[in-house]
């Protein structure tokens, strides 16, 4: 039963409000939890600030309700919890034809048309982590010393030219721990080595316009052990003022430029890339899911 559904039958019997935990409503994309929660990336709703991974590691098993159990019903509550958070499939597949470009890495990444570039880190497909379908994009920094750019990420460029407005989608997974270096996870430029990023500095969402010289950060902080939807939104211009838009979990973050100097893509990279990192790199990991690429308005659903 959806969240709004079991409200408006506690209110039809004159219940007090009800008290629910982490996982104890099913919703989807779209669906509005109670107050204080949101519908994190397992279809349940979550208190804000928590993930369906508690922060000490272990799953809450806090009893769920009747009708919110995997449909198999199995007795044994490991393999029950482990079928009730399997990521639903990809939706590329369906959105074939309707979109530009989509890709949930279920397939391998040799001969797809990315380019890996790696230094003092990987960039390689996952099944062990996937916002939906069986696999994700894994970028894995190995550690590195000052000023040494640490990437890891993939590269593409037959995608373009684009038209208008450029639309991106991607699912965002960082871990805690995420280096305050300067860094780029989904950047687009041009021929001349300019161009606009999502980016994060000091865990804080940030975007970088380097066509225009505009580098703010948002006071939102990117969410970490959790799946997030982020989106951007460039009004290419070649050399004009257009508006530029960031969008994460579907908010947008008004407290960014709107609008600045774009210049027109022709590649787009995906991954960790920390630009003139001042601060040696830790060990670090991200995983990438679900990007679309488009001429046309994204949501976090499709």
């Amino acid at each position: 039963m959806r969240p709004l559904a079991l409200c408006l039958a506690c209110l039809a019997v004159g219940c007090t409000s009800p008290k629910y935990g982490n996982g104890h409503l099913q919703c989807a994309p779209g669906d509005v939890c109670p107050s204080g929660f949101y519908c994190a990336a397992d279809e349940h709703c979550w208190q804000n600030g928590t993930g369906p991974v508690a922060d000490g590691g272990e799953l809450d098993l806090a009893m769920p309700a009747v009708d919110d159990l995997a449909s198999a019903s199995p007795t044994d509550l490991t393999t029950m919890m482990m079928a009730d958070l399997a990521p639903a499939p990809s939706t590329c597949a369906s959105l074939g034809g309707t979109v530009r470009f989509c890709d949930g890495f279920e397939n391998a990444i040799a001969g797809s048309g990315w380019t890996v570039a790696a230094s003092n880190g990987t960039a390689t497909r996952d099944t062990t982590r996937a916002y939906r379908g069986a696999a994700s994009l894994h970028s894995h920094i190995s550690g590195a010393p000052v000023m040494a750019a640490p990437v890891a990420l993939l590269h593409r460029s037959d995608l373009f030219p684009i038209a208008g407005t450029l639309y991106a989608r991607v699912w965002v997974y960082f871990t805690s721990g995420l280096p305050a270096n300067f860094e780029q996870l989904l950047n687009f430029a041009d021929n001349g080595s300019t161009g606009y990023s999502v980016a994060t500095d000091h865990g804080k969402v940030t975007l970088d316009d380097y066509a225009a010289a505009v580098y703010q950060s948002s006071a939102t902080l990117m969410p970490l052990d959790r799946w997030a939807c982020v989106q951007f939104e460039i009004q290419q211009q070649a050399g004009a003022t257009g508006n530029i838009r960031i969008r994460v979990d579907g908010q947008l973050l008004s407290d960014l430029p709107q609008t600045a100097t774009t210049t027109i893509a022709v590649n787009v990279s995906l991954g960790l890339d920390f630009y003139g990192n001042s601060d040696a790199i830790p060990v670090y990991d991200a995983w990438f899911d679900e990007l679309i690429i488009d001429s046309n308005p994204t949501t976090c659903a499709e």
